[in-house]
């Protein structure tokens, strides 16, 4: 028995299945938003289909939504149906694409019959059916806001411009400290110059094994003021770790907080201890032997490296990720969907060594507001943290789905004093979301994605909880563009998706 009689044959079997238990199994494997198709030809003389007609009569019921009650009764998104005398063609768009222009679709339907035609041994995923109109319309869709930013402008360079233009204004408080911006930048500027006098050079790695404090805030401005590149290191790290880093980061120079427990980290460099408001109290006798390992300079100063962030390692060794000056102003002036200015203050939740620091410090201070440190047991304690917030009048705040999720379940009304809050680094809690955002109303929640070798967030979107089943990563922050890759083209290539 030949192949194609053993089809017919078993196409045959489910010659009475019913329509509706038809739909029901579709529907279970095919995409939901696609589209699903009835094909009905009864006694028509094949030999005498003339398809230019046929899908002429498509567009022209696409355009005028003709026949769309047919495709309502049966319940299927495009039917195509028969007899002796004619074929009709309707296209039926599903309320999710109500809004959309029906022709289109049916523009869209005809371009991938003609290719379907033309080259029928080509997987149908291989398959453009947009015209470069089309294509260059989606792709501007694939952007973010492209409004105007400094984007020539050096962190630390803004920061010391918020210095200038309000001195006394508050920039940092960690517990009892208060520094205002003039204070911040003064610390800054006479640690950067003890700094370049021990030796540091534009370029050069300077490891901060230092906690979540005012010192490691004006230690990374200072590094930042020298030409350098931070490479932050939580002290808590294993004692391996915090080896490998230094190591691999080729930094000479080691800045700890005074006071702090002595590590041996196996590497000769020199070890600066700074006091708890980041000036410089030791430097320990450890010699810098090694010569300097700089990270290659860029010719526009704003493609200089900022900072050198490690990788969590979950999948071998931690790599180091060095991020440029521009990374880190566009995401400070990319984020749409949240409100930073002057009146933001900024809780400091997230772990030395963890990229989210870098919104928190920067996007703060960049836009001239307070960012607040908290400490390990504000981060845990329900009650401890609502104190925290209430007392600094804390209103932007970053947090892990899973810290979130444990604070939403213990206490939700501890987020009131909050204008928005971005969750990320995992699944968006929507559970969660909805105890608080009732318990909280006015709260704007945000969920960002990205990767650390793209400056924290790639994309971000508002969400409203009570209507989130599934959170989308959003769209592209500004100045910044994000496309869906389709693999399994011809040799390995990656297709734009369009979405």
């Amino acid at each position: 028995m030949s192949k194609h009689v053993m089809l017919i044959d078993a196409a045959l079997s489910h010659a009475v299945a019913h329509l509706a238990d038809t739909q029901r199994t579709t529907q279970e494997v095919v995409w939901a938003t696609g589209f699903d198709i009835l094909l009905h030809l009864l006694g028509y003389p094949f030999q005498e289909l003339d398809a230019d007609r046929c899908f002429a009569e498509l567009v022209r019921n696409c355009a005028s939504r003709q026949g769309a009650s047919a495709a309502v009764a049966t319940g299927w998104d495009i039917t195509v149906s028969g007899g002796q005398r004619d074929v009709q063609v309707v296209l039926h768009l599903p309320a999710n694409l109500a809004g959309d222009d029906p022709s289109r679709h049916g523009a869209w339907l005809l371009s991938l019959v003609g290719r379907l035609i033309d080259s029928p041994a080509t997987p149908v995923k291989q398959f453009d059916v947009l015209g470069l109109d089309e294509v260059a319309v989606q792709l501007e869709r694939a952007r973010g806001s492209r409004a105007t930013y400094p984007r020539d402008a050096r962190i630390e360079a803004l920061c010391f411009d918020r210095a200038a233009s309000d001195p006394h204004k508050i920039a940092v408080i960690d517990g009892s400290i208060e520094l205002t911006f003039a204070q911040l930048c003064e610390r800054a500027e006479m640690l950067a110059a003890e700094l370049r006098d021990l030796g540091v050079e534009t370029g050069e790695s300077v490891v901060l094994l230092m906690p979540r404090s005012a010192s490691i805030v004006v230690a990374a401005l200072a590094v930042l003021r020298t030409g350098g590149v931070y490479v932050p290191v939580d002290p808590e790290y294993p004692h391996e770790r915090i080896r490998y880093l230094l190591e691999d980061s080729g930094a000479r120079y080691l800045v700890r907080q005074a006071g702090g427990a002595a590590i041996e980290t196996g590497v000769a460099a020199m070890v600066l201890e700074l006091d708890c408001l980041g000036a410089l109290e030791h430097v320990c006798a450890c010699p810098n032997q090694r010569p300097a390992r700089r990270i290659a300079a860029a010719p526009d100063p704003a493609f200089q490296p900022a900072y050198l962030m490690y990788t969590s390692g979950s999948t071998g060794q931690p790599k180091g990720v060095p991020v440029s000056h521009r990374g880190v102003v566009r995401l400070a002036y990319g984020l749409d969907d949240l409100t930073l200015d002057t009146s933001t203050v900024m809780l400091y939740a997230g772990a030395v060594g963890f990229d989210s620091t870098v919104f928190e410090m920067w996007c703060a201070l960049i836009h001239g507001g307070c960012l607040c440190i908290a400490t390990r047991n504000d981060l845990l304690d329900s009650d401890s943290l609502k104190v925290l917030l209430v007392r600094h009048k804390v209103n932007t705040l970053f947090m892990t789905p899973a810290l979130f999720a444990m604070h939403a379940d213990r206490e939700a009304t501890l987020f009131a004093p909050l204008r928005q809050i971005v969750l990320g680094g995992d699944r968006f809690p929507v559970r969660q979301a909805e105890i608080v955002a009732r318990a909280c109303p006015d709260l704007v929640f945000a969920n960002g994605y990205g990767p650390t070798e793209n400056t924290v967030f790639s994309t971000m979107c508002q969400v409203v909880p009570s209507a989130a089943s599934a959170v989308s990563i959003g769209r592209p922050i500004g100045h910044s563009t994000a496309y869906v890759l389709l693999t399994g083209a011809p040799n390995s290539a990656l297709r734009v998706i369009r979405v």
